[in-house]
This record gives C-alpha cells, sequence and structure tokens, in this order.
C-alpha cells in the first residue's frame, strides 16, 4: 500500500524491490537474487496483450484431521493472466485511446501522449503533474522543492524554492544533467512500451566505451535493449 492509501499491483511491488535491491542487501546484509520471470517469457499473451505473473492456489489439497483439529493447506501455484495495457481497448486491445482527450493538463500546460499515458508540459510559473500548482500564487506543500531545497512562502502568494549549493536549475532545484565515473549509474522503471515510444538524451564523454542505456528481464536474461559507446561510437543492440 502507498503513502496515500492505494493498494498497488504485484508487478509494481516486483519493480520496486528490483530498482532497490543494492539498498535491501545492504541493510539485510544478505544478497538479494533477481526475480524469476520466465512465466511470461515467450510472450503467451495475443495480439499484444500484457502478460501478468500471477499467483494462484491450488484446491486439490487434501484436508488433514484430528479429533480436535480440521486444516486444509492451500498451496499457491504461479501462473499468469493477461489484459490490454493501459490506453488500448477493444476486443484484442487493437485500438489506442488518446489518453490526453480529457484536457487533463488543464489550461497550464501542453498535453503530450504517449504509449499508456500522457505527460504535461507545463508553462513556466506552473508545476504539478498535471500543471496545478501555480508558483506565483501557491503555498509550499511536500516535494515542490527537489533535492533538499528549503521551500519559502513569499508574503504576497506564491512560494520560493532556495537550493542548496551545486548545479541546479530555478525554479525548482531540478537536476537536469548528472555526472558518472566508473561505478555510478542511475535506474529507473523499466520501459513497458510494446508498439512504440520514443527517447532522446545527449551526453559528452572522454571514455572509449561506456554503457549508456539497459533496459531488460529482472533476471539479467533474454529480452534487452542496449545503447553503448563502443571504440568511440554509438550502438545500438536488442533482441530478436
Amino acid at each position: 500500500q502507498s503513502p496515500e492509501g492505494i493498494f498497488l499491483p504485484s508487478e509494481i511491488l516486483r519493480e520496486l524491490l528490483y530498482l532497490n535491491r543494492t539498498l535491501l542487501a545492504l541493510l539485510a546484509q544478505q544478497k538479494v537474487l533477481p526475480f524469476d520471470d520466465n512465466v511470461c517469457l515467450r510472450e503467451p499473451c495475443p495480439n499484444y496483450m500484457l502478460c501478468v505473473s500471477a499467483l494462484r492456489f491450488d484446491s486439490s489439497a487434501p484436508f488433514l484431521a484430528s479429533d480436535t483439529l480440521l486444516f486444509r493447506p492451500i498451496m499457491p501455484v504461479g501462473g499468469l493472466r493477461c489484459r490490454c495495457p493501459t490506453g488500448f481497448a477493444g476486443e484484442f486491445c487493437e485500438t489506442e485511446v488518446d489518453l490526453c482527450y480529457t484536457g487533463p493538463c488543464g489550461e497550464h500546460g501542453i498535453c503530450l501522449s504517449h504509449e499508456g499515458g500522457y505527460t504535461c508540459q507545463c508553462n513556466e510559473e506552473y508545476t504539478g503533474s498535471h500543471c496545478e500548482i501555480s508558483l506565483r500564487s501557491a503555498r509550499c506543500s511536500a516535494g515542490l522543492c527537489r533535492n533538499g531545497a528549503v521551500c519559502v512562502n513569499l508574503l504576497l502568494g506564491g512560494f520560493h524554492c532556495e537550493c542548496p549549493p551545486g548545479e541546479y536549475e530555478a525554479p525548482y532545484c531540478m537536476v537536469t544533467t548528472r555526472a558518472f565515473d566508473g561505478e555510478s549509474f542511475i535506474t529507473f522503471r523499466g520501459l513497458r512500451q510494446r508498439f512504440h515510444f520514443k527517447l532522446s538524451l545527449s551526453f559528452a564523454t572522454r571514455e572509449q566505451n561506456g554503457l549508456l542505456m539497459y533496459n531488460g528481464r529482472f533476471n539479467g536474461r533474454h529480452d534487452f535493449i542496449v545503447l553503448e559507446v563502443k571504440d568511440e561510437q554509438v550502438q545500438l543492440t536488442f533482441s530478436a
């Protein structure tokens, strides 16, 4: 259950555990093994439906009885279920829905539709997931100022973010550029688009070889996509 009281599906929990497995290993002083996701490995769902690992219970287990106790064990069985991905509808998930049709970004932002959802590109003086927070009239609330910045309410309305020392960009102390040494990286939630997606990045390096992006399965095998610098050339590799 999330802090907002929303119950999270199992696939989201698996991804959160995967992204935080290094921290979990440090806290538990135990090695955190990758998930086995072979149930959906061969894409068993038709029409590009989304395959999700599911846990079912076998009812064939016998009763265990005594003079004072009647007990029946629950035997979990791993399986799968198929469903239309978010943003698709129809009997065969063949219709892509434009999730911007309701105007979720209001009058202070532009809605950019993408497979499975949308993103609000806010005007300069607005922020929030739906561009609902005004820099000139809103008051401080959790999460408005990023990266340890201090939020200060202004006397005439609005707020201001006081950024810590470093290369942060106003007005919300965002970080748009990261630097890495040979042992560091950033993890994000996996790419789930099944038909099309757009990805852009810019980088500068003095290394002849280096990994720029990797997306794969939880167990580190099978399907993958890799963007890397190899012998001073950008190379894209993906499974087929």
